[in-house]
């Protein structure tokens, strides 16, 4: 084979393999749009806080995590009750509807049976 004859073949391979590559790109990017607009939508519609209020202050406490977090898990006390949970909510001066919930707090209990139960819970930070 010809040492232009080869350049070309590689010229065409490495083409070919970018549009293959571009196109996963592409896609990532949709996918990406639609799990943030789904999670927009999750908190828009329910609270960033849970039921507990944490033990010092009797209101839930908000822990700011990376924007790029999207999980978290969620430790109980049992055979298999661990559960990773996705976090919807994002952190902001200014929000646009106050869904936080209001109201009596319940405390940690004696003897918590799950993460829960501290009154922290985890949003995502706007950086």
């Amino acid at each position: 084979m010809h040492k232009q004859s080869k350049f070309w073949l590689g010229v065409c391979l490495a083409t070919f393999f970018s549009v293959f590559a571009l196109e996963s790109e592409v896609e990532a990017g949709r996918r990406n749009r639609i799990m943030q607009s789904w999670e927009r939508q999750q908190a828009d519609q329910t609270p960033w806080n849970g039921a507990y209020g944490h033990q010092t202050t009797g209101a839930p406490i908000a822990l700011i995590v990376p924007p790029t977090a999207r999980t978290m898990r969620v430790f109980n006390w049992g055979v298999s009750a661990n559960t990773i949970s996705p976090i919807h909510h994002q952190y902001s001066l200014n929000p646009t509807t106050s869904n936080a919930g209001r109201g009596l707090f319940m405390k940690t209990p004696m003897y918590p049976s799950s993460t829960r139960q501290f009154g922290v819970y985890y949003i995502r930070g706007p950086w």
